[in-house]
């Protein structure tokens, strides 16, 4: 199991402050490099399929 994860209405919760945004983005860019690394192509980014952990890391989630 990788961890308690909760979905996160990107939607709802308006606007980022600058940090916040920031390490999400960071998060799933390092997500890529990781795929990428692997030989792996993750072509189903969409906010639905960005989940946030209880310690607020970012996580990639559907897709084959």
């Amino acid at each position: 199991m990788i961890g308690y994860l909760t979905p996160v209405s990107w939607f709802s919760r308006g606007f980022f402050d600058d940090g916040t945004a920031r390490f999400a983005v960071a998060c799933v860019i390092r997500a890529f490099q990781y795929l990428h690394a692997r030989g792996i192509i993750y072509r189903d980014l969409k906010p639905e399929n960005l989940l946030v952990t209880a310690d607020g890391f970012v996580k990639l989630v559907g897709g084959r």
